[in-house]
């Protein structure tokens, strides 16, 4: 096998990368700048742009000993990042790589499938496979330094002038469509990972804002009301059948007198905290049952049942199910006033 250099082997990385594993950023890209010939020169400079940044990345880390493990773990990370970006549409931010670490096992297993073993093969292990086979040509000290410093300058000025040629869109794409740049990859994720890192050992003592201390329920309300909330994992709106999906998702629930609120969107993707108000008001009993991972620190102030094990849940098979937190749910219900 012939001997790479490694500007090449960090070139051939990088243009791999960009051809197979940003499918999602250029879609999403061509659905603001749609192929044509007035778009076309735009987004082959993007494509070259991104092959630049992604080059200077892997130059920062191509050190003799570093460069091979460093590159393969980019790969891996790539191909996983790749298989959620194209089927869930999720980007991965600080906060999803928060979540990844507090996800358990058994959430984890649930995200197994076979169309992911066919990303992380082929787009992870084959070019990792090669990757780890191939010869790479090192020079002196001397030679190598003058090496990166010559990349590192030609790949500065090709995206300095990809950039300036189309310097209108980069304009438009870098202030009206700043989302666009959460689906590069592997960039934002590994940005993203270093951010997540960041405020995991900064210092984390943060001193709450209490708000809402205020609430009340009126006097003259003196109806005991009970309110249920289910809060589930995330579900896309156009997969319940009640909403137009062809396929019966929702057999049982069809034949309730439920609301679907269909034009609905978040401010953010994490859990944002009413229970806390609501313990300010009087006359407010609150009870979180829990049968996930955790409740993500919404339910540390309030009365907290886990239900993720036999001892409390009675309907547990190969996992504890969710119909098991009714049990009991009545006698607590009665004894509240």
């Amino acid at each position: 096998m012939k001997r790479l250099t490694t500007a090449k082997l960090i070139i051939i990385s990088a243009v791999f990368i960009v051809l197979f594993n940003n499918l999602a950023f250029f879609r999403n890209v061509i659905e603001v700048y749609p192929v044509s010939w007035g778009n076309i020169g735009f987004l082959a400079s993007l494509a070259v742009a991104l092959a630049g940044v992604i080059i200077l990345l892997l130059t920062l880390v191509s050190s003799r000993y570093t460069f091979k493990p460093i590159l393969i773990l980019i790969l891996f990370i790539s191909s996983l990042s790749s298989y959620f970006m194209n089927n869930y549409n999720a980007v991965i931010d600080h906060t999803m790589i928060e979540n990844i670490f507090s996800t358990n096992m058994k959430e984890a297993v649930d995200l197994f499938s076979f169309k992911l073993v066919l990303y992380v093969f082929f787009l992870g292990f084959l070019p990792a496979l090669w990757i780890y086979r191939v010869k790479v040509k090192h020079g002196t000290v001397k030679a190598e330094f003058i090496s990166r410093l010559k990349l590192v300058a030609i790949t500065l000025a090709v995206i300095f002038f990809s950039v300036l040629i189309f310097s209108k869109f980069y304009t438009s794409f870098l202030r009206e469509h700043k989302p666009l740049r959460y689906r590069t990859n592997p960039t934002y994720s590994l940005y993203s990972m270093g951010k997540y890192l960041g405020n995991k050992f900064k210092d984390r003592h943060i001193e709450l804002k209490r708000i809402g201390e205020d609430a009340k329920i009126p006097a003259t309300d003196t109806d005991r009301e009970l309110i249920i909330l289910v809060i589930g994992e995330a579900a896309r709106v156009d997969r319940f059948s009640f909403n137009g999906y062809p396929r019966e998702t929702n057999l049982l629930l069809k034949t309730d007198d439920v609301i679907s609120l269909r034009n609905v969107q978040s401010c953010g993707k994490s859990t944002e905290n009413l229970l806390d108000v609501l313990s300010h008001a009087n006359k407010v009993n609150i009870l979180w049952r829990e049968n996930n991972s955790d409740s993500k620190d919404v339910a540390l102030r309030v009365q907290y049942e886990d239900y993720k094990n036999p001892d409390k849940n009675p309907i547990c098979d190969e996992e504890c199910r969710d119909k098991g937190m009714l049990e009991g749910l009545q006698d607590y219900i009665d004894s509240q006033p």
